[in-house]
Formats: C-alpha cells, structure tokens, sequence
C-alpha cells in the first residue's frame, strides 16, 4: 500500500492535484529523489535554491556550497532534457519529411522512364517502318528543345503542385500529361495519371520587360511546416511546337549568384567588373544605362579615359561569356552612349519573383484568404536562400533592395510563423521563427513566438530557456533588457499559466 506522500506525488505527475511539497524536511528530499527520476528538474533546483538560502543564511559556506554545485548539475542535466526532446523532434520531422518525398520521386522517375520509353518506341517504329515523322510533328532532334521543356514541365508540375483540381487548370493538365484521346489516357504513365489532381497555375509567357513568369520555384506543399526543403528548378516556358530565337536567362541573385542560358549554366565570367556590369543591367533593364554612370560606378577613381578603356574591355568580355552558347545573339546593346540588356531576352529573376509572391500574399491576406496567403509565403520563403547578391558585400548600389528583401523576408516570417502557432502547428512555427532569429537575433518577437509554442506543447523548460536566450542576446548586442512585454510573458509561463 502507498503511503500519503508516494500517492500525492504520483497525483502530481499526473496533473490530478497542485504540486506541493511535504511539510517535513527530510519527506522533501526524499520527494525531490523521486522528482529526478521523473526528470522533473525544475521542482528540484526549486528545493536546493531554497535549502541553499537557509544554508547561507545559517552561515555553513561548506553546505551553501554543495547545494551550488547541486544546482549547477541539476540545470545541466534538465538542458540534456531539453536538448534531447528537441532533437526528437527534429528526428520525427525529418523521417515524416522523407515518407512524403519518397512518392513525389518515385513520380518524377516515373516521368523519366515513361520519356525513355516513348523516345525508344517512337525511334524503332520509325526505323521499322522507314517512315519520317507524321506531317506536322516535329522530329525528336529537331524539336529536342521542345521535348526537353515538356519533360520539364512535367516535372514540375509535380513539384510545383497546390490544393485540389479546378477547371481553369484542366488544358494545362491535358498539356502536360499527353493527348486526350483515349488511347492516350490508357497509356499514360501512372506518374501521369496521378498529375489530373494537381493544381499549377497557367505560367504567363516572360517578356523582355522585365516581367517574370508567374510559376513556383519551389513546392509550397512541402515547404509547409517543414524544414528547408528549398528545391530551386528552372522555368521553362517553351511552346510545344515552337520556340523564341531570344535566349532564356535564369538569374538567382539571393544567396549564391547563378545564371543559366537556354537551361545551361553561364560559368566563366571573364572578370569581376563584367559580373557585377551585368548584375546593374539585370536589375535596372527597363531603361537604358548611361556608360559615364557605369564608369563613376565601377571606376570611380580611374581618369575618364582609363575608365572608358577598362568598361570597353568589361563590356566586351560580358559579351563573349554570354556568346558562347548563342554566338549569333546580341545580348547586350550600345545605343546614345547607354548600355541595356537586349530587351528580346527572356529573363527570370529570382528576386523579382520573391516580390511578387510576397505582395500577391499580402492580397489574399487582406481578403481573408489565408490558406492561399501561407502558399504564396510558403513559395515566397522558399526562393529566399540568402542575402541579396551576398558575394557583393561592398557595393553600394545595391544595398537598399538588400536590405528592402530582408525586411520582407523577415516579414514573411513574422506572418507566417503567427498563422502556424494560430493553426496549432508548432514546428513549423519554431522553424520560422528560427529562421527570423538567424537574420535578427535580437527580434523579441519571435523570441516570445517561441517561448509561446514550446509552452503550448508542454515544453515549459524549453520556453523559459528561451527567454533566458533572449536576455542574453539584447544585453551582448544592445546592452537593453527584454521589454515589458516579453517579461510579462516568462512571468506567465514560469507560473504555469496558459499562453
């Protein structure tokens, strides 16, 4: 049979009764041995505090001094707790993140394999039967760049998917899964076959004014609640039958600077000076550059005709490294002493789309659509993999649209990780919150985010250690306590209130 204290401290662990200690010394220690084994370190450096006070005030240093060092292991051992909980969690988060993408690329190599064997069959049919191609139907060689975008396009399609059919999408499906004839449904890929649910918008054609095609980069589906999974493909907006003579020019300017030409890498860049003229002329192509602002900016303190020569030298090896995969192709122009990108090219820029996706976010959030606000955040949040043109640390140029697409990112997040604590999503809301601190370590808002949802979860010593975190942080890098606000809320966690 238990004894009183043994069934009060198992009520305790339980929930079923307010934690109290007993009233006699040694029953306290004696509870406190018991609370260890239920890792409940909290309760415990709450007695040795206590006993450790009494000691010091009773004037036994030696003691005073045990109970220190009693407090010190106590606190380490419930960080060990806190820290093993936290890696659980990623461990479940990232075998959860594995069982969904299995199937998505078991669907792409779906894809692939259905391409093979199509491109296989066509080509012995056509040697069996010493026929050319049907009147009207391009050949594989010759419509190589219209086949290659079709088996982009599927793919993405896949990766690139949203919540359920519609109508308005249902050509584009047909388009990307095959004829609509009958013998063409039966023999479809099952990869195929499983794409008449997904949702893509319509892309929009990408224009030489700069206007970026309205297509994801990344799948908003998984990047929901997750970690970063950030998967970067290029657009392609190829017609089936036809293709523009203008190149394509896939331009990442967040994070590491990249630059693909008709889907091939542009690599070798004869200077750094012909990079960074071509990074100005990407972000200012909608209206013609004048060579003497090209000269101040990128030769300030060269005389005007060193500085002419030097652009001249820039300019000329910009254009051989942009030549080398369309030699026939003037990519840029020369005209009233401006300097401009040709505007026949295709151009997507990444930064550009980001933008777009986080103001087309903000509208469905102010109509109240805030399934379709997140996916826009979501998609928004996944092109976002650094800082602005980070290799250009320096240039002046370029540092308020760094910092104008930090301030939205950070926004996004802001917003983002609100809508997942509001939907119970606690994962996803610590990840974004996470991601807010790595770039504004001294945000107190996300602080409390945190703090909110570890003690939703039940995580009190998670949620506290935040706050401890917090304070740390604005004393090291701003020498300021935490606000009122943020205090009020470790006082409300700390006594166990609902936050």
């Amino acid at each position: 049979m238990r004894d009183p204290m043994e069934t009060e401290f198992i009520a305790t662990l339980r929930g079923g009764a307010a934690f109290r200690w007993p009233a006699s010394r040694r029953d306290r220690w004696r509870m406190a041995g018991e609370l260890l084994k239920a890792g409940q370190y909290e309760r415990v450096v709450e007695l040795i505090e206590e006993a450790q006070l009494a000691a010091q005030r009773a004037g036994n240093t030696t003691l005073a001094d045990i109970l220190a060092a009693a407090r010190e292991i106590c606190l380490a051992c419930e960080q060990c707790r806190a820290e093993a909980q936290w890696h659980w969690q990623a461990h479940e988060g990232a075998i959860g993140r594995e069982r969904e993408l299995r199937p998505l690329l078991l669907n792409m190599l779906d894809l692939v394999v259905a391409e093979t064997v199509r491109d296989t069959v066509d080509r012995e049919e056509q040697l069996l039967t010493g026929m050319p191609a049907k009147p009207g139907e391009p050949e594989r060689g010759a419509g190589q760049a219209a086949e290659s975008a079709g088996l982009w396009e599927r793919v993405r399609h896949f990766i690139l998917h949203e919540s359920g059919p519609s109508a308005a999408t249902e050509p584009l499906v047909a388009h990307l899964t095959g004829p609509a004839t009958k013998a063409g449904a039966e023999s479809e890929a099952p990869a195929a076959r499983s794409a008449k649910g997904v949702i893509e918008r319509t892309p929009r054609a990408m224009t030489g004014a700069g206007t970026p095609p309205k297509t994801v980069c990344a799948s908003a589906a998984l990047v929901a609640g997750r970690a970063d999974l950030t998967v970067v493909l290029p657009a392609v907006n190829v017609k089936k039958q036809e293709r523009s003579s203008a190149p394509s020019l896939l331009i990442y300017c967040l994070g590491a600077f990249r630059v693909y030409q008709d889907e091939q890498p542009v690599d070798l860049w004869p200077s750094t000076k012909g990079k960074s003229i071509f990074k100005y002329l990407v972000m200012h192509r909608g209206r013609p550059v004048h060579k003497e602002v090209l000269m101040e900016l990128f030769w300030p303190c060269a005389e005007p005709a060193a500085a002419r020569n030097s652009l001249n030298v820039a300019i000329y090896g910009l254009r051989q490294a942009l030549r080398d995969a369309r030699p026939n192709f003037h990519h840029v122009l020369f005209e009233n002493d401006c300097y401009l990108l040709n505007p026949e090219l295709e151009i997507w820029v990444d930064a550009e789309e980001f933008m777009e996706r986080v103001q087309a976010a903000q509208e469905f959030e102010k109509c109240g659509a805030l399934d379709r606000a997140i996916q826009e955040y979501e998609a928004a949040q996944a092109l976002y993999q650094g800082e602005f043109l980070a290799e250009d640390r320096y240039d002046d140029w370029l540092l308020a649209d760094r910092q104008a697409l930090k301030d939205a990112y950070v926004d996004l997040l802001d917003r983002l990780s609100r809508q997942y604590l509001d939907r119970g999503n606690y994962v996803a809301c610590a990840n974004a919150c996470n991601k807010m601190l790595a770039v504004d370590a001294c945000c107190e808002n996300a602080h409390r985010r945190l703090m909110r949802c570890y003690s939703r979860q039940g995580q009190r010593y998670l949620a506290l250690r935040q706050y401890y975190s917090c304070v740390e942080i604005l004393r090291e890098e701003l020498d300021v306590p935490p606000i009122e606000e943020t205090v009020a809320l470790y006082h409300r966690i700390r006594n166990g209130e609902s936050v």
